[in-house]
């Protein structure tokens, strides 16, 4: 284990006396000033960090703590060997912005030493050129040639058809080479998500909203904004736009009936487990929507109940529509749910019939009325699974005072029922 990790667990564990190489779990966790210390004598952290990551990363760290000594089964110094395995934020590419910030630095101080270290890799790419430039100058022309032969892209599989194959002591035939090129790119793929299965990387894929936010420098409404542009790139629309009216329609109707004859070989649970799967990576919740329902949690009067809200939604598979319908805040001890609604996604009662008439939902493009009958229809759905449902608009005045009451009532009933 090198340095770095046993600082790390420096946090967790400590040394039992007299025996050099055994650890135990602290009874206590560090204190925030022991944390930074720890962070800061081994991974770059800012000796005058900005205080609310601080905040954030011994909260994170309280929570691991706790964990580890909830956990029934034997814990481990491996089990947090990695930052990323205990901070939330935690970047781990020294080339981007947030590489700094979640180490403590402004804003300024990272993009400056950012500057830095990408000015002094390209200072080393620049050496290594002309070292090879020099070197290849000694050669002789012939061994040149063989030299830049050779440097072909070899995941491409045209590479390899003037190449021997080992196995067959001949010239790569397309069909070997493809071969060969698919079990390179299969090996890489999987060695990929092997390392971010064990938490040594993070990855996420441009169908992913943590995607645009990461790696792109988006917030989270513009990260949204990229990812639906991203989810319509085969719309008929696109499509018709992309390959002109016939061809587009062809095009997208031939990619429609694919799918549909994949999905028909498919047993209805497979379906449901793939609509399941593929509707829960999509974003659903607005900020302001979590950012309202932290606040009716703040004071903890729910902790002893499941709840589902923001990037951990409640959902109900509807059988005879074979889709799945999401809700906003649900209590399922409680039976109870909310759904926020704002206006630019959801058609509000008291439009006017100019207002309703010029009003389409801007990602699915139904108009009013049928918006309307979208929203019913899932409504209906949670209230026939028993559950007790209020309807809140971004709009009202006292959204706040009227969740409150309609929570706490609905708990008082519970608790008085169940006692």
């Amino acid at each position: 284990m090198d340095s770095t990790m046993l600082l790390l667990n420096e946090l967790f564990f400590t040394k039992v006396p007299k025996l050099s190489r055994k650890y135990k779990l602290l009874e206590n966790p560090r204190s925030k000033k022991e944390m930074l210390k720890i962070l800061q004598n081994s991974y770059s952290y800012s000796k005058n960090p900005v205080i609310t990551i601080v905040e954030n990363h011994y909260n994170d760290y309280l929570k691991k703590f706790l964990e580890f000594h909830e956990s029934k089964t034997k814990v481990s110094k491996g089990m947090c060997n990695l930052p990323q395995q205990i901070f939330s934020f935690w970047e781990t590419h020294n080339t981007r912005i947030n590489f700094y910030i979640c180490r403590g630095y402004t804003e300024e101080e990272s993009l400056h030493l950012r500057g830095i270290r990408q000015s002094t890799m390209n200072n080393n790419t620049q050496e290594k050129v002309e070292k090879r430039k020099k070197t290849m100058e000694l050669k002789s022309p012939e061994e040149q040639n063989r030299i830049n032969n050779a440097k072909g892209n070899c995941n491409r599989w045209e590479w390899y058809l003037d190449k021997i194959n080992s196995i067959t002591g001949e010239v790569f035939t397309e069909l070997e080479a493809r071969e060969k090129v698919r079990l390179k790119q299969q090996k890489a793929t999987l060695g990929l998500w092997k390392k971010v299965k064990n938490g040594e990387i993070e990855y996420y894929t441009n169908c992913n909203v943590n995607f645009y936010i990461k790696y792109k420098g988006l917030n989270y409404d513009e990260a949204v904004q990229e990812l639906t542009k991203r989810q319509e790139t085969f719309s008929l629309e696109v499509c018709i736009e992309k390959y002109g009216k016939e061809e587009g329609i062809k095009r997208w109707e031939r990619r429609q009936k694919k799918w549909q004859e994949t999905m028909d070989t498919k047993s209805d649970e497979e379906k449901k487990r793939i609509n399941i799967a593929k509707t829960r990576k999509l974003p659903r919740f607005s900020k302001s929507s979590a950012d309202l329902f932290d606040l009716v949690l703040g004071d903890g009067l729910f902790t002893n109940y499941d709840v589902y809200y923001k990037d951990k939604e409640y959902f109900v598979y509807d059988n005879e529509k074979k889709r799945i319908f999401y809700y906003d805040f649900v209590i399922p001890e409680l039976k109870v749910c909310i759904e926020y609604q704002g206006i630019t996604y959801h058609p509000h009662p008291n439009l006017t019939e100019n207002e309703k008439q010029k009003w389409i939902e801007p990602y699915s493009k139904l108009n009013y009325w049928e918006c309307q009958k979208f929203d019913n229809y899932k409504n209906n759905l949670i209230i026939t699974k028993g559950y007790d449902l209020l309807i809140v608009w971004e709009t009202d005045k006292n959204k706040f005072e009227t969740i409150r009451t309609f929570l706490k009532t609905k708990k008082d009933e519970y608790e008085r029922i169940t006692n």
